[in-house]
């Protein structure tokens, strides 16, 4: 990567509170081209991870960061992996996450489309995570490939079974997000099917949006759609879209 820092933030959510993020991969390497993405298409397919950022500009930027906040009395609740590609293609993650816990005290999470849990020896590394975020769009194969149009050598099956059982051996809190595009994931069938899938995996939480941004807005459903589904799911839905 570039020598621009791999921190930005604080951002405020409902989520996390004040968090700092942070990026672990180039703009748009993901191995998922979503046709919902506010970034644009992905420039980058892959499901290759590698040495992005190291751990230890990740933590010199990280700490550098937190002492210009805490001079200006600022207060961060939390650390949040995430930024412009999929933050799981960097190989490090799993040190860098234990790092950042054991050097600041905070509560970290990440925020992941998904499309390399399949992979069983990174679920270990999203083990070390407080909160996971992770995307659950698709109650089917056929819609997983539609909005995502995944690399080759993602599988629906394999990253739904993973969510399962981060679900079953983490300590972590999982929230599924839920991305509504109009025409194609907002079907009576599709919903029931991802509702399905919602209570097998029974995350903590689930959040519904759906695209809001100029380049995307076509997809967006309506607040009455979204409030359908969210009374579906029940008390654990939270709508989140603007």
């Amino acid at each position: 990567m570039s020598d621009v820092s791999p921190i930005y933030g604080p951002v405020t959510s409902r989520r996390l509170g004040r968090s700092l993020g942070i990026s672990l991969v180039p703009r748009k390497a993901c191995p998922y081209d979503c046709i919902h993405c506010t970034l644009g298409p992905t420039t980058e397919l892959t499901i290759d991870r590698k040495s992005h950022v190291t751990p230890n500009a990740v933590i010199e930027a990280l700490t550098g960061r937190l002492s210009e906040l805490e001079a200006s009395n600022r207060k961060i609740d939390a650390v949040t992996i995430a930024g412009f590609g999929e933050a799981t293609l960097n190989i490090h993650l799993g040190e860098i996450v234990t790092r950042i816990r054991r050097e600041t005290g905070l509560p970290v999470a990440i925020l992941t489309s998904g499309g390399l849990l399949g992979d069983r020896s990174l679920r270990r590394e999203i083990l070390g995570f407080d909160v996971v975020m992770a995307y659950l769009h698709a109650g089917t194969p056929e819609v997983f490939h539609v909005i995502h149009r995944p690399h080759p050598g993602v599988s629906f099956e394999d990253v739904y079974a993973e969510l399962v059982r981060l679900r079953e051996e983490g300590g972590a809190r999982l929230l599924l997000e839920v991305m509504m595009c109009s025409g194609v994931n907002d079907s009576d069938r599709e919903m029931d099917a991802l509702i399905e899938r919602i209570r097998f995996i029974d995350p903590d939480s689930v959040h519904i949006d759906t695209p809001t941004a100029t380049r995307v807005r076509h997809l967006a459903v309506s607040r009455e759609l979204m409030n359908k589904f969210a009374r579906r799911i029940g008390e654990r839905a939270v709508i989140i879209a603007s």
